[in-house]
């Protein structure tokens, strides 16, 4: 799956630095189309170092190749001017710790498969079952963030991972945990979650395309994950939600922001919306086949996915009558 990034990001850099070549004068170039743009062709070297390199040839993370050929051509000098990523990898460490305790004592004693037990669902009702998701899918998590952050460690102990932008450790970061908890938003979940991947669907479909840039972006990253059903699930599923995330906001927050004691209430409370409509949709994300995920959600009556087309067809409609009030 890595290297699928690689050598896409890579072609899509080779074929902006073409366009720069051949036409300068072409401004429907993104400004992340110019900064990662490749025009050079690579030797076989560097293609397969660049593929391959031990660093993250398994679980990642993903980076461009400029940021690749940079940290290798860089001399001494400039390595010992940025320092050794000492405090970054004792924080990473201390999550992974955390992370990887998690993993192993708490997300056993809750096993997704009881989910798709019938004496399960007879016996307790549908919040407990909610609930009961939202906690698989949060220890479920602790295995991303455990190979994640062991993934960035490597790359910081090499040497790997300096932002000269702003002078932090964070260029091969892949996840923010806490962002990714506490986000009350979906939008800002996702972009804390894998965000390397995210970087690179923004980089080769959701700049590139000319319509529909969630709704492409979303599909590509089901392709890319696989072929279960259960990923289309997820990922068919989120351009809703994001959509009614974002519409939703906008109409909600001006009535909350001027006070603190409601803004505070406001936050928790789409926090929570936002947990359960994550977590929920993850459980298909794991269960993979079509029949456990169809048995999963006929036991909780569809209750999220209805909550959101509900939701998007109001958001819809007042977006609609908004911009008819506009142009009248």
């Amino acid at each position: 799956m890595v290297l699928v990034q690689r050598v896409t990001s890579l072609a899509f850099s080779m074929y902006d630095g073409y366009r720069i070549m051949t036409k300068p004068s072409d401004h429907n170039l993104h400004s992340d189309h110019i900064h990662r743009s490749v025009t050079k062709q690579p030797s076989p070297l560097q293609y397969f170092a660049y593929c391959f390199s031990f660093l993250y040839v398994t679980t990642g993370p993903f980076c461009y190749y400029t940021d690749f050929v940079d940290f290798i051509e860089s001399c001494p000098s400039k390595r010992h001017k940025i320092g050794f990523a000492g405090l970054e990898i004792a924080k990473k460490c201390a999550l992974l710790a955390l992370s990887g305790l998690v993993f192993v004592t708490i997300m056993p004693r809750f096993p997704v498969n009881l989910l798709l037990q019938p004496e399960f669902v007879d016996a307790h009702g549908l919040p407990y079952r909610v609930m009961y998701a939202v906690l698989v899918a949060h220890a479920c998590r602790a295995r991303y963030y455990f190979a994640w952050l062991l993934s960035e460690i490597i790359c910081n102990v090499a040497g790997m991972g300096y932002n000269p932008q702003n002078g932090c450790w964070d260029a091969v970061n892949n996840i923010d945990v806490f962002k990714f908890e506490f986000s009350p938003t979906i939008k800002g979940a996702i972009d804390s979650w894998n965000m390397l991947t995210s970087s690179w669907l923004k980089y080769v479909v959701h700049s590139r395309v000319k319509s529909h840039k969630v709704l492409a972006t979303f599909l590509i990253s089901a392709l890319w994950h696989g072929f279960f059903p259960g990923y289309y699930i997820f990922f068919l599923t989120g351009p809703f939600g994001v959509f009614v995330d974002r519409y939703g906001h906008q109409m909600l927050r001006p009535y909350v922001h001027n006070n603190v004691v409601l803004n505070v209430i406001y936050t928790i409370f789409f926090w929570f919306l936002r947990t359960i409509f994550l977590d929920y949709l993850a459980v298909c994300f794991m269960l993979l086949s079509w029949s456990k995920c169809i048995f999963f959600l006929k036991s909780t009556y569809f209750i999220v996915h209805l909550t959101v087309l509900i939701l998007f067809i109001v958001c819809w409609v007042a977006l609609k009558l908004k911009k008819n009030r506009k142009i009248s």
